[in-house]
């Protein structure tokens, strides 16, 4: 689980803009190149980072923001 929330706040420090140092690893497309990622797949784990944020009462304003952003790597992570 550990890993599990790690790799989370990475993604969405990622879709933020990170700050720079934070992230060492692969760029987003070379780290999924091989997890035949579908699209279904890919909308499954947007639909609960948006309800995550919306069960921790993050503001609305950041939740769209933040689901935008995370959409806009989508042909960068499905294969």
């Amino acid at each position: 689980m550990e890993v599990l929330i790690r790799h989370q706040v990475q993604f969405i420090a990622v879709v933020m803009g990170k700050p720079a140092g934070f992230y060492k690893g692969m760029d987003m497309e070379a780290a999924h190149a091989n997890s035949n990622i579908s699209d279904r797949s890919f909308e499954d784990v947007i639909d609960v980072l948006e309800q995550s944020l919306r069960d921790f009462e993050v503001e609305e304003s950041d939740i769209i923001e933040i689901i935008g952003n995370a959409r806009s790597l989508k042909k960068q992570i499905v294969s």
